[in-house]
């Protein structure tokens, strides 16, 4: 979730967390002097979500903390002109919603998958090691069949699948003298059998450079 952050006479670090329902965690640190423009968001908040979360909407609050002449200051994130927009324009809205944020948890899939790149940054003809993670459900244990996307030309990569019962697979990102300069965001699809249908997932990208 992109957080937006309005300064006054305050430039240091601020420290961003999420409160409400029991499982629902996130924390995000906005350093100093940021947004470096005005209306751009100051970070991303990501949500860790415990199993143990029922699926449907969850009511949660973000919340900044910092200190601020040597005394700790907090200031929950509002969300009043979302909220007036949804209601055809209310100028005020019920004021006891303005810090409210509905957060929508859905039935967690069999598996997701994460990507880590050493080194993420290579010559042409140079290659990289990649760790694909899978992280289960709890009575998910089938094999999950894995490929690459997001690779630009001359350069290749083939994983194996990660084992049934396993959680992780290794392989080798390879690139050719012929690489050119890029950028890509690489990223893993994993294929398995679910109990009732094929389940898919894809990681988040990963930044990747190749540079002469």
């Amino acid at each position: 979730m992109p957080v937006n952050v309005t300064r006054r006479d305050y430039a240091d670090t601020i420290e961003v967390s999420v409160e409400g329902t029991k499982g629902i965690t996130g924390k995000l640190s906005i350093p100093k002097g940021q947004p470096a423009q005005p209306g751009q968001p100051a970070g991303n908040l990501n949500f860790e979500i415990d199993e143990s979360v029922a699926v449907g909407p969850q009511l949660i609050r973000i919340v900044g903390t910092a200190t601020i002449n040597g005394k700790p200051y907090k200031s929950y994130a509002s969300v009043r002109s979302a909220m007036s927009t949804s209601l055809a324009g209310l100028p005020i809205p019920p004021r006891t919603y303005w810090n409210e944020i509905a957060l929508g948890v859905l039935q967690r899939p069999a598996f997701m998958l994460s990507l880590k790149i050493d080194p993420a940054t290579i010559a042409p003809g140079k290659n990289a090691s990649a760790t694909v993670t899978a992280s289960r459900a709890k009575d998910f244990t089938s094999e999950i069949v894995i490929t690459v996307g997001g690779l630009p030309a001359n350069v290749t990569a083939k994983a194996g699948p990660i084992p049934a019962n396993m959680n992780e697979v290794k392989f080798e990102i390879t690139s050719t003298d012929k690489a050119a300069p890029a950028t890509p965001s690489i990223t893993v699809t994993g294929k398995a059998k679910g109990k009732d249908k094929e389940e898919t997932h894809t990681s988040p990208g990963i930044t990747f450079t190749i540079k002469k």
